[in-house]
């Protein structure tokens, strides 16, 4: 009787395959961050630009009671204001509308507040990239190899080893004296690239295993993964200063904040103590900002504050509008980066994470090295005091203390970039596991319990509940977005009224 043939094991994929294939998902995930991120200008602009038009109007009252501005300027103004309402009333009565006057008003309406949040990015961006990576070894208080310890010095030689494989200049190398296993790459380009490890690392992992963890990130740093994630957290603290601009008026912490970033931005690098810190604060602080349940309109407006003076009472009254400008924009802003822009992010962080695993391979010519040190690392502690902040930074996630913690009930620490998103910034294990093996890695993967046909039932039947729920309240959100802008809208347009009417009433005087 002749045996059966044995099944054909399919060959690995090559890393270059595998690099090919994770670059191209980083186009994909990068065209679909992009979107996400002009979904989310959308409401914004349509809160900005009003507000723009509110504060130019009002000035320019204030400036033509004491010197008159030219005819043009207000026809201008009026014919605007027509199209505007030619467009509103089209829309409205379902009539037809010109393409090139719906454009005109698109324009008018998208474009300032386009403009400012473009502008705004671009300097916070340029101003805290003066920062480098200094602030935030200091805020993990990172230090240089010990020259008296034997595998610290090693180490030096493994990172010399895989940089000239990666055709890299070595990067420095920093280590942490924490209780947790992990390492990091910080920096905001290959130029200023630091990495740091866990000095653990060195006595837990193997000298195979360290060269994984190594090569994983010295292939992040080839990659350009340090600039793609400059870039996408100063999209999150541009957000968080646009919430300081709106309540600089109302509050010391906004107007505190806002000096700082001004007197940063006008000093030399070695004028303000501690500049590396001051900027990685600012960036802390920013990016807090965007989230906070509490902030400087909420407490200028407490109810519970009795016996305020008058001038204060008044100042409440004059700039209630800025009211619904802070709620629209909150709540745009934690929708959708919470819903859309955080999970386009993290899908494009992960596809960053799979291009360096599969770098990794190339330069130690093997996968098993990294994959055995995934495996490693899951099972022990890789808690990182003060690394939430960079937790899409580190090789592991740094925010917990065990792999288990979902079996525990432990909550998940979300800080930083980690929680402006619903998704993780990580890839599943599993998942990388599974791709490292694709790569020739020997991962035993075991045999998950098969479920029975009730818990099947029971969940489809449950997403069955869950599915038009979760719909009613995206639609539910999404209406109190809108309801917020129309509200936003409606006062600005009645503070311009009373303005108008009071200069009008003082002008006939």
């Amino acid at each position: 009787m002749t045996p059966a043939p044995l099944p054909a094991q399919r060959a690995p994929e090559a890393f270059f395959q595998a690099q090919k294939r994770n670059r191209r998902a980083t186009w994909r995930m990068s065209l679909l961050a992009m979107l996400a991120a002009f979904i989310m200008g959308v409401p914004l602009t349509l809160v900005l630009t009003p507000l723009v038009y509110a504060g130019t109007l009002a000035i320019a009252e204030v400036v033509n009671y004491f010197s008159p501005l030219a005819p043009e300027f207000w026809e201008n103004i009026e014919l605007v204001t027509r199209i505007l309402q030619q467009v509103e009333g089209a829309l409205t009565s379902n009539r037809s509308i010109d393409p090139a006057l719906l454009g005109f008003a698109a324009a008018v309406v998208l474009l300032p507040g386009m403009v400012i949040a473009l502008v705004l990015w671009m300097g916070l961006r340029t101003l805290l990239h003066r920062g480098g990576v200094g602030g935030m070894l200091a805020t993990l208080d990172a230090r240089l190899p010990d020259k008296n310890d034997l595998k610290e010095l090693q180490l030096a030689d493994v990172v010399e080893e895989m940089s000239i494989a990666a055709g890299l200049a070595p990067p420095r190398v920093m280590l942490l004296d924490s209780g947790g296993a992990n390492a990091a790459v910080f920096g905001t380009s290959a130029m200023d690239a630091r990495i740091v490890l866990s000095r653990r690392l060195l006595d837990d992992l193997t000298r195979d295993q360290l060269q994984g963890v190594l090569g994983h990130l010295i292939s992040s740093i080839g990659n350009g993964d340090l600039s793609i994630a400059f870039t996408v957290i100063s999209v999150f603290e541009t957000s968080g200063l646009l919430v300081t601009l709106i309540n600089t008026p109302f509050g010391s912490q906004s107007r505190g904040l806002l000096w700082r970033l001004i007197r940063y931005a006008f000093s030399s690098r070695t004028s303000v103590a501690g500049s590396d810190s001051e900027a990685d604060q600012l960036a802390a602080l920013l990016t807090r900002n965007m989230s906070s349940q509490s902030d400087d309109i909420d407490r200028f407006y407490d109810s519970s504050q009795t016996g305020a003076p008058l001038w204060r009472r008044f100042l409440r009254m004059v700039f209630f509008p800025m009211i619904f400008t802070n709620a629209a924009i909150k709540m745009s802003l934690w929708f959708f980066s919470y819903i859309m822009l955080g999970p386009a992010m993290a899908l494009l962080w992960r596809t960053r994470r799979y291009l360096a695993d599969a770098g990794a391979v190339q330069l130690t010519r093997s996968a098993d090295g990294l994959a055995s040190a995934l495996q490693a690392l899951n099972a022990d502690d890789t808690s990182i005091p003060g690394g939430g902040w960079a937790a899409h930074l580190f090789l592991m996630n740094p925010g917990h203390e065990m792999s288990n913690r979902h079996m525990s009930g432990v909550r998940e620490e979300k800080a930083g970039l980690q929680g402006q998103s619903m998704l993780s910034f990580h890839p599943p294990l599993k998942r990388r596991l599974k791709r490292l093996a694709r790569m020739g890695a020997h991962v035993e993967f075991g045999t998950a319990p098969k479920k029975p046909l009730w818990a099947t039932v029971l969940m489809a039947l449950l997403w069955l509940i869950l599915a038009p729920l979760m719909a009613l309240a995206f639609a539910a959100v999404l209406a109190g977005i809108v309801m917020m802008i129309g509200l936003n809208l409606l006062f600005l347009a009645l503070w311009l009224t009373v303005i108008h009417f009071i200069f009008g009433l003082i002008g006939h005087r």
